[in-house]
């Protein structure tokens, strides 16, 4: 048997292991599993934070969700990444509702953003650098979520997951 032969699961014989992971899906997994365990305390401060805030508090309508989105990225997030280093299939389903969690978190802080702007002169070096600062964090998330995306469709093409 040669060594395509070897990676296409349509081709293997019964009894022998199916391909792992793509390297790239591989690391892009273990990434973001690690920055999905990063959430949890964040998650954790969230909950406090919003059970310490009141009804007045001008962040109080946007706490719950930034608790859900937050929780929701963390266990879709371990989820998918525990399935699909296990190569199952239902791991990429998982991994796009985590994608769209975190899209939904950005959306969230986008909004907290533009609350806490509120109270800061335009053109103060404060306002500037919560603008520069969230928008750094925002263009990371969202390039690491690329990132992801393309290694979920590697992974799906690749043969490895069952």
């Amino acid at each position: 048997m040669e060594f395509e032969d070897a990676l296409d699961p349509q081709l293997a014989d019964e009894g022998e292991q199916r391909p792992g992971l793509p390297v790239f899906s591989l690391v892009m997994v273990i990434v973001d599993m690690c920055l999905s365990g990063l959430r949890v305390p964040l998650v954790i401060l969230s909950f406090h934070g919003w059970s310490r805030m009141g009804p007045s508090h001008p962040l109080a309508a946007t706490a719950p969700w930034e608790a859900i989105t937050g929780t929701l990225l963390a266990l879709t997030g371990l989820s998918a990444g525990a399935l699909l280093l296990s190569r199952k299939k239902t791991g990429i389903y998982l991994g796009i509702l985590a994608m769209a969690s975190v899209v939904g978190n950005l959306v969230v802080a986008g909004v907290q953003i533009a609350i806490q702007l509120k109270g800061v002169p335009m053109g103060s070096s404060h306002a500037t650098g919560m603008i520069i600062g969230a928008a750094f964090v925002m263009i990371l998330r969202l390039g690491e979520n690329a990132l992801y995306a393309a290694a979920l469709v590697v992974a799906h093409k690749s043969g490895a997951l069952e």
